[in-house]
Formats: structure tokens, C-alpha cells, sequence
């Protein structure tokens, strides 16, 4: 089995990534093969291509008669056709296998305002990043509840023959389970905390495809641990041991189920020099750059050269290399900038643990001394 995993424009370049680092090591080993392409979107256009795959009269009566759609209002087919027309412009200009599953992620929401959905010969999905985090009653990273539901349309493509077999097989009534239509959008949380499924379910999946299942059930049950436990950790407001891993220096919440820290390279860099330097860093005396600005190497201070040198082996690179645009840019970074990369280190705790518990993550000023310090225990830090 083969996966392909788009985006279209609207959809957040940087959940993408998440999402990306967070599925592909669980595939490395298995029968499943999934690809992330990352495309131009002028090269993928939709509104001038029309889907093959047209809706049946008797398609949209069965809806209708299935209660899925409101009688007389089928606009929202077109909104499903919109975004399957993406999958097929996408399948015809990359010469896919009419195998394959090809599924895009959009923040665009349809008229049905499902989570996602599949077309008639489940080959084609939408998961559509619809206000996640709205839906759980603590702060969660969306990259975690739309892998989830990524997942679960695999399974189901896995599972049945064409979409009516689907549609039949989904529970109108709410069980907790991997087949739930969740009409009350507000149980979501529930199916992809419990991932458990009821007996019919369990039945079915048994009989079909019981290779390709295992192998995906082993994730969900790893999403919905962490979407389940975590709330339960956080709740008590004792902080997490934090580790950081590799030469990439990737920041993991040890006690959270290693709930993955999400910053880009220059945060980690920054995060990592606060780190190593308990006694304080005063902006304006490390990051304001001095000498003449004709010179193309201004005398830096020592703090600001450890900032280039951690962040250069981040991403692999010669913090001596002049032509680097990367290494141009990190030289010339002034407090304003440093300054707007402590708030993205200090929203990205806040928005996954809350205000309370970041504290102990976060850089602050003291204003006494002028001086920022991250607060954290340094005994809760691993090196690995």
C-alpha cells in the first residue's frame, strides 16, 4: 500500500512539517509506504478541472435517505468536489497509481464542516484542520488529532470496498469508536482518546486486511495515549523533565509522553544558549552589533558567536561559510529579533501546557539586573 500526503495553500506550512516528522519514522519499517510532497500550488489548480468521478443521482438520494445531508441541500457535495478535484489534478500531473491513496490537508472548511471525507472509490481524501484544538478541553498541537484523523481514513480505504459500503458501515450514534460520524463535533476527543472499537467493528477488521490494520492500529493507539494522558500530567502542574536529542537538539517533554517542543532551528538555537548560561543573558550587551557596518564580519560578542556555532550545528552547517545565506542571517540577528524569537519560545509552552505550567520553560526578563533567564531546573535537563 502506498500513500501520498499533500497540501493545498491555505493549509499551514509548518503543521505539514509536524505532521511529517511525526508519521514518518512509525513507516520506515512497514508494509505502508508514505510520501509527503511538498508542491509549488501554482503548478496544482483545481477551480478549472473537472472531478471524473461525477456523484450519482442515487448517490445523493442515498445520502439523503442515510440522513448525512439536509433534503434539498446538496451544496456541500460541490465543497467534497472541490477538494477531490485537488486530488485528481494532483494524481494527473504526478502520473499516480490509480492504487494509491492520495490524501490533502486544507484549513479550507466545507458546507458539510465535516472533519474530512472520501470520494466514491475511496482513492481521494480531505482532512480539513477545522479548529481542533476547539474541540479538546486542554491545549493540544493540532498535528496530533489530525494525524489521528489521517490515519483513520487509511484504515477505513483499507476496510471497504467503495464509499456506500463505508457510509453503511459508519455510527450514526456515538460509541467511542473509529467508525463514529461524530455529528456532535465535540466528541471527537472521545473516539481519538479511547481508540477503542466496538464488537462489530473489531469483527469486521479482523476478517479484512488484518496485516495493513495492525500496522496502523499501532499509531493510533500511540496518538490516542497522548491525547488521552496528557491532560492528566499536565493537570498536576508538576514540570516535565525536558529532553534534548541528537545534534538537531529537538526538544521532548520527558514526563508528558515525550510530547515533542516544536520550534523552528533558530528558537532551539536560542532556547539551548539560555540553557547553558543560568546566569542570564542581557540583550542589548550580547546582540547589538558593533564596529564598522561596512565590515563584512563586525566583531561579534562571544555569546552571539556560541549562538551561531549551536545553531550551525543544528543544521549542519560552517558557521564560517560567508556565502550561507543562513549563517548571513543569524550573524546580523539584533535584539529586536532575539526578542520576537523568546515570545515564539514562550507561546509555543504557553499554548501547549498553559501559562502556569510554561513558567517553568520560559525566558523572562528581569528588570532589576536587565537581564533575560530561562527559569527552568537545569537537574530536569537530558542530554541525549
Amino acid at each position: 500500500m502506498k500513500i501520498h500526503i499533500i497540501k493545498d495553500e491555505t493549509f499551514s506550512n509548518q503543521t505539514f512539517k509536524l505532521i511529517e516528522d511525526f508519521l514518518m519514522p512509525y513507516f520506515k519499517k512497514s508494509l505502508i509506504k508514505i510520501k509527503f510532497h511538498h508542491i509549488e500550488y501554482d503548478d496544482v489548480e483545481s477551480k478549472d478541472f473537472d472531478y471524473e468521478k461525477v456523484v450519482e443521482e442515487d448517490y445523493k438520494k442515498y445520502l439523503i435517505a442515510s440522513n448525512l445531508v439536509e433534503i434539498g441541500d446538496l451544496n456541500q457535495l460541490k465543497s467534497f468536489k472541490f477538494h477531490f478535484d485537488f486530488c485528481s489534478n494532483f494524481r494527473k500531473k504526478k502520473k499516480l497509481s490509480p492504487d494509491d491513496l492520495l490524501i490533502v490537508l486544507t484549513e479550507q472548511r466545507n458546507e458539510a464542516n465535516w472533519f474530512g471525507f472520501i470520494d466514491t472509490d475511496l482513492k481521494n481524501v480531505f482532512v480539513c484542520e477545522s479548529n481542533w484544538t476547539g474541540y479538546f478541553k486542554y491545549n493540544i498541537q493540532s498535528y496530533l488529532p489530525i494525524s489521528h484523523e489521517i490515519l483513520c481514513w487509511v484504515v477505513r480505504s483499507e476496510l471497504f470496498e467503495d464509499q456506500k459500503e463505508l457510509i453503511h458501515n459508519i455510527h450514526q450514534q456515538d460509541k467511542g469508536c473509529v467508525m463514529d460520524l461524530n455529528r456532535n463535533k465535540a466528541n471527537i476527543s472521545n473516539k481519538m482518546k479511547s481508540m477503542e472499537l466496538c464488537t462489530d467493528c473489531e469483527d469486521f477488521m479482523n476478517t479484512n486486511n488484518a496485516i495493513i490494520i495492525s500496522n496502523l492500529s499501532k499509531i493510533l493507539r500511540d496518538i490516542s495515549y497522548q491525547l488521552k494522558n496528557l491532560n492528566n500530567k499536565i493537570s498536576n502542574l508538576t514540570p516535565s523533565r525536558i529532553t534534548l536529542r541528537g545534534t538537531k537538539k529537538k526538544i521532548y517533554l520527558t514526563d508528558f509522553q515525550n510530547v515533542k517542543i516544536n520550534l523552528e532551528p533558530i528558537q532551539t538555537a536560542v532556547y539551548v544558549l539560555f540553557l547553558r548560561h543560568e546566569e542570564g543573558i542581557q540583550l542589548s550587551e550580547v546582540f547589538t552589533l558593533s564596529g564598522n557596518a561596512k565590515e563584512k564580519k563586525p566583531p561579534l560578542h562571544p555569546l552571539h558567536t556560541e549562538l551561531i556555532e549551536i545553531y550551525c550545528q543544528i543544521k549542519n552547517e560552517d558557521p564560517n561559510d560567508d556565502r550561507d545565506n543562513n549563517v548571513r542571517t543569524i550573524r546580523s540577528r539584533d535584539v529586536d529579533e532575539i526578542t520576537r524569537d523568546i515570545s515564539i519560545i514562550k507561546n509555543t509552552f504557553q499554548s501547549l501546557l498553559g501559562e502556569q505550567l510554561a513558567e517553568h520553560y520560559i525566558i523572562e526578563k528581569n528588570h532589576e539586573s536587565n537581564r533575560h533567564f530561562l527559569k527552568l531546573d537545569r537537574g530536569l535537563v537530558i542530554h541525549d
